[in-house]
């Protein structure tokens, strides 16, 4: 049994060291498929951190090729977009432009269709009240005047007809015999020029030449004496017209006696043409009665004539009486034509007067006298003429009775039937288009002719002996300018500055200049002159169309400038005055402190650095602190080229230019040559950077290492600023 129980427990023992052997077997077997599963686990996951770490390089290599892509792609586009965006601009400033031109005309095309509008109207409203005041006044006179009318009408266009035919045959005729008369003495001239040739050539041309020489020189002494009678006349009237309305204001001024007498009305007076001669030296006046006195003062208003045109081109002639300061809205006047009471049109002007038989007015002329509120008399008088030109008016509607035709205007002539022909002749000669003629058919008086659209383009010289035709013959519209200089008083200039003398309009027919009596030479500036023109004293600028005086003469007084005003820089407190501008007169002065030969300079305030064309050559400009300026003001000793920013390294490149403020002059060379020898570089280099050199080279080198572009952005401009950066290189290199 013991044994048994032996047995059993070595047995049991056996089992169990079996048991614990297999365990352990079969616990090494798991650890070490454990441990291959964990070495192929780290080895897969070394192995997929690997291709991880190969995918990611990978991606942030191909991240950087993209963004380099992209800021590639980034800089092209913007570049793309910068261009773009020019054009755009560049496009929407044309269109701008094109839009204000077309916005222009169309706003000019507007005003003119409405004023064009306005005047059709107004001429529309003119012709409607005209045509009902003639349509009754023609209702009035029609069974009286139309028969007489008529009749007088076929007569004279008849005999106008007739006379025109029998001057148009009369014309030919001569023309023919002329013709015929020149025909034959021309072959009779060739025949005797054959025959004589040989022994008369030289006498015959050199007889010409004097014939053709003593003809220009009468025709240039007959000419200035025609000019200096027309400048003198036409002086005389512009005085004596000036004196007659100073007169007759002063009259209307100052109230009469009312126990003076009344005058009687006084009969038409006739135009007498103002002749054309040089003006009879003053001689002593004697005393003037009294009663000649009161007839000078007894000045007459004119009565102007006037015309305007309707519809279907029928035009009205009417009366238009002046009114002076002084007289009344409604003026009860008597005299010859029955005048009805005149009513005030404007300030200057009565209302328009239609007078029965007007054609015999035009002709013998108009005489009216009406009382005032306090008893004085005052007159109106048209003075008869057969001929009137009548010019546009700038304050009235139509045409408005003129001295004389007007060149390049539009203008209508009134003449008598008899001097038609004369009339159209003197017109012809004037260079005017073919006017129209305007007969009674078109409202124009019985009797009388007009002549509508002419438009003299040649000045032509009136006649010395005065003529009733010289109202046909414009003058030349020249006028005497004295132009620069420096001018001290109204016509006083400076000694060495003198006026230049030139001649303003068209002086195709002025002839000969004259400057204190000496004929004036045209100069290369487009001045007349003459040997001392320019010299101290009087002068007299004298040409056909008038004279004009000037003086030369010395300053008043000398003085030296000093510090009138001096101007604050933004410093704080007085202690630095010494360094402020000033202004004495017209001068800017520098700062005292520095150099006395500087001169004020205006720049923009972001590019304060000044430099010139030698090395050394620099300025800052010194901007104001305490206010907001865009210029700023510098005192350069120099001749300053360029204009640099002040931080030109931070500054924004895509606005900051260099400006080219000077003329642009090469950089001078005696700086520019290279030193080998180590004591003459320390040499230079003190010396440079004593002289300025260092901080020209520094602002130079500077905005060339930003960047900066030119401006103008010329190629030569910046070929130019190339040139001053290799300089400023080279100087630098030297120093090392």
């Amino acid at each position: 049994m013991t044994m048994l129980l032996a047995i059993g427990g070595l047995g049991f023992v056996i089992a169990i060291a079996i048991t614990l052997h297999v365990v352990r077997a079969v616990r090494r077997a798991r650890r070490n498929e454990d441990a291959r599963r964990r070495g192929e686990e780290e080895s897969r996951l070394l192995t997929a951190e690997a291709h991880r770490r190969a995918e990611q390089e990978a991606r942030l290599e191909a991240q950087r090729q993209r963004r380099v892509e992209e800021e590639a792609c980034v800089v092209a586009r913007q570049e793309a977009q910068r261009q773009a965006e020019e054009e755009v601009r560049r496009k929407a400033e044309e269109a701008r432009v094109a839009a204000e031109v077309e916005a222009q005309r169309r706003a000019e095309e507007a005003s003119r269709c409405e004023a064009e509008s306005e005047a059709l109207r107004r001429a529309d409203e003119q012709a409607r009240t005209a045509a009902q005041a003639e349509a009754r006044r023609r209702a009035e006179e029609e069974a009286r005047v139309a028969a007489d009318q008529e009749a007088q009408r076929r007569a004279e266009e008849e005999a106008c007809r007739k006379a025109e035919e029998a001057r148009v045959a009369a014309d030919a005729e001569n023309r023919h015999r002329a013709e015929e008369e020149s025909r034959r003495k021309t072959e009779a001239e060739a025949v005797r020029r054959a025959e004589e040739q040989a022994r008369v050539v030289a006498e015959a041309e050199a007889r010409r030449e004097a014939e053709v020489q003593a003809r220009v020189e009468e025709d240039k002494t007959r000419r200035k004496a025609e000019e200096e009678a027309r400048r003198k006349s036409e002086e005389a009237r512009v005085t004596a017209e000036a004196e007659t309305q100073r007169r007759t204001e002063a009259d209307l001024a100052t109230p009469a006696n009312s126990n003076s007498p009344v005058a009687p009305i006084r009969d038409p007076r006739q135009y007498r043409p103002v002749p054309r001669v040089p003006a009879a030296p003053a001689a002593p006046r004697s005393p003037v009665p009294a009663s000649v006195q009161q007839e000078a003062r007894d000045r007459a208003m004119p009565i102007e004539v006037r015309l305007v045109f309707e519809k279907a081109g029928f035009c009205r002639v009417s009366l238009l009486p002046r009114r002076a300061a002084g007289m009344p809205v409604e003026l009860a006047v008597t005299g010859s034509g029955d005048p009805p009471e005149l009513l005030a049109l404007q300030d200057e002007w009565y209302q328009d007067v239609v007078v029965r038989n007007l054609e015999r007015v035009l002709r013998e002329g108009l005489e009216w006298a009406g009382s005032l509120p306090e008893g004085r008399r005052v007159r109106s008088s048209l003075s008869g003429r057969e001929l009137y030109v009548l010019a546009r008016h700038s304050e009235l509607n139509g045409f408005v009775s003129a001295p004389r035709l007007i060149l390049g205007e539009e203008q209508v002539v009134l003449c008598v039937a008899e001097r038609l022909s004369e009339v159209r002749a003197a017109i012809a000669v004037t260079g005017s288009p073919e006017p129209t003629l305007l007969n009674s058919d078109s409202g124009i008086p019985a009797g009388w002719a007009g002549l509508r659209g002419v438009v003299p383009r040649t000045p032509i010289a009136p006649s010395p002996a005065g003529d009733i035709l010289d109202a046909l013959r414009p003058l030349a519209e020249v006028e005497i300018a004295l132009e620069g200089g420096i001018r001290i008083d109204r016509q006083t200039w400076l000694t060495g500055f003198p006026p230049s003398v030139r001649l303003r309009g068209d002086t195709s027919t002025i002839g000969a200049v004259t400057i204190d009596g000496h004929d004036a030479a045209l100069s290369e500036d487009g001045g007349y002159a003459v040997p001392g023109w320019d010299s101290p004293g009087e002068h007299s600028v004298w040409c056909t169309s008038g004279s004009r005086t000037y003086e030369i003469r010395g300053g008043a007084e000398d003085w030296e400038s000093w510090d009138a005003y001096a101007w604050s820089l933004g410093e704080s407190g007085a202690g630095g005055t010494q360094s402020r501008p000033a202004i004495c007169g017209v001068l800017v002065r520098p700062p005292r402190v520095a150099r006395s030969d500087g001169r004020a300079v205006v720049v923009p305030a972001s590019n304060p650095i000044l430099i010139g064309a030698s090395p050394g050559e620099i300025e800052i400009c010194t901007p104001r602190n305490d206010v907001r300026a865009g210029l700023c003001v510098g005192f350069p000793w120099f001749e300053p080229i360029w204009a640099i920013p002040a931080d030109a390294l931070h500054c924004d490149k895509r606005t900051a230019r260099v400006l080219l403020i000077g003329s642009p002059q090469p950089v001078a060379e005696g700086e520019q040559q290279p030193n080998t020898r180590p004591g003459e570089r320390r040499a230079r280099f003190h010396r440079g950077r004593s002289g300025g050199a260092l901080g020209w080279c520094a602002a130079i080198l500077t905005a060339g290492r930003k960047g900066l572009q030119t401006e103008p952005s010329r190629i030569e401009i910046a070929d130019l600023w190339t040139t001053y950066k290799r300089c400023a290189r080279a100087i630098r290199r030297s120093w090392r």
